[in-house]
């Protein structure tokens, strides 16, 4: 999972930033929100409006840097939440690693799953 900002979003949809806000307060797109910040998983985003479910890979194992690099966020700040204990992680001899799994159901705490309204 790569996640990316609602401007990103917006540019790679071909969608205004207004009408993803309007999906989100209508809770009709899958977003997360991470320490008050909005962000999507954009292969999500795109199968789920194609499809109405969701798609996951599995990789048993991240390193910090790919943890970072998917919720788009500096490593400072990875670390301070690491030391703060704001995320699951272990550590591999001296390599700080997340297992994929707790990652990804550390994500899903923080998403706002979309509503089926009919």
């Amino acid at each position: 999972m790569k996640t990316v900002d609602i401007n990103t979003l917006s540019n790679n949809l071909r969608l205004s930033v207004q009408n993803i806000y309007k999906k989100i307060h209508d809770k009709t797109i899958p977003f997360y929100k991470i320490n008050g910040i909005i962000r999507f998983d954009e292969r999500e985003v795109v199968n789920y409006l194609k499809t109405g479910s969701v798609v996951n890979d599995k990789v048993p194992y991240m390193s910090t840097s790919d943890v970072a690099t998917e919720l788009g966020i500096s490593m400072q700040t990875l670390y301070a939440w690491i030391r703060n204990e704001q995320i699951p992680m272990f550590k591999l001899g001296y390599k700080v690693v997340i297992s994929r799994d707790d990652f990804e159901d550390w994500i899903k705490t923080k998403q706002v799953l979309p509503s089926h309204r009919k």
